[in-house]
């Protein structure tokens, strides 16, 4: 019998790519915040249109569907709907379908088992959290990522995510840009001539 020996090796660090990023468009983040406050306490579903350029996700819009079954804890997207927006979604030129995004009703944004769950190859995904305003928070870009502040009535935090591994179920948090949120409460403070 023979014996082989491994010399030994330094461990090689595992190849990681660049932490990708997410810009939302003033559209984007309109339909987002929006469809959030409408539904709030139950959750909002809709898929994000945009693209990928190198490691940035470039959401150009974002659609909420009206047939989604809503409940304060989760939310079910119509099947049937969903493939009929797909098909004509994929028709389009520029932009296409790159994730999809849904809404917590409170400003804790991580995501959970379930929604890890339910990840597929879509590529990137945003959740939204609503809750009521205690106190005037302006719009930041925060450290771990996110983007948060307040409407007149609400707070708002902004998270996105994209899946290492499918089948292993992990994640890679992504931070969220997006100028028009940083200044759109000091553009509407000004008065109209």
């Amino acid at each position: 019998m023979i014996r082989v020996v491994t010399p030994n090796r330094k461990k090689s660090r595992p190849i990681t790519s660049p932490r990708r990023e997410v810009y939302l468009t003033e559209s984007a983040f309109l339909s987002l915040v929006v469809s959030a406050i409408e539904v709030t306490p139950k959750e909002t579903y809709g898929v994000l249109l945009g693209y990928r350029e190198r490691n940035r996700y470039i959401i150009d819009y974002a659609i909420p569907y009206q047939t989604a079954e809503r409940h304060t804890s989760f939310v079910y997207r119509n099947e049937k709907a969903h493939e009929k927006m797909v098909r004509f979604l994929d028709e389009l030129s520029k932009v296409r379908p790159i994730g999809d995004f849904h809404s917590h009703p409170n400003t804790y944004v991580k995501a959970s088992k379930e929604d890890k769950q339910q990840m597929s190859f879509s590529e990137v995904y945003i959740i939204v959290g609503c809750s009521r305003k205690t106190r005037e928070i302006p719009w930041n870009y925060n450290r771990d990522g996110t983007l948060s502040g307040t409407t007149s009535d609400f707070m708002i935090k902004i998270c996105a995510y994209y899946p290492l591994n499918v089948e292993r179920k992990t994640i890679r948090y992504a931070p969220v840009y997006c100028p028009f949120a940083i200044g759109y409460r000091k553009s509407l403070s000004g008065t109209i001539d």
